[in-house]
């Protein structure tokens, strides 16, 4: 297993254990570094990419862009 991969998976588990204590920042952190990793997990360019992939790619992105809104939200209320 190549060690980008290692490192995507522990940074999805991590990022959704800390959304499970409710710890947001640290999961955007976490959910936001496997965004990074991806693109070196994942070689090939986006329209080559099977369906399964391109779905989890955008459900973490959104996952991060909704727990980025409930952050200010928090913070500004």
């Amino acid at each position: 297993m190549k060690f980008a991969t290692i490192l995507y998976w522990s940074f999805v588990i991590l990022g959704l254990t800390t959304l499970y204590v409710k710890e947001h920042t640290i999961a955007i952190i976490c959910l936001g570094m496997a965004q990074a990793i991806d693109n070196y997990m994942q070689p090939k360019p986006w329209k080559e990419r099977s369906l399964l992939s391109k779905t989890w790619a955008i459900l973490i992105f959104t996952l991060v862009f909704c727990l980025i809104g409930l952050e200010v939200a928090i913070r500004f209320n």
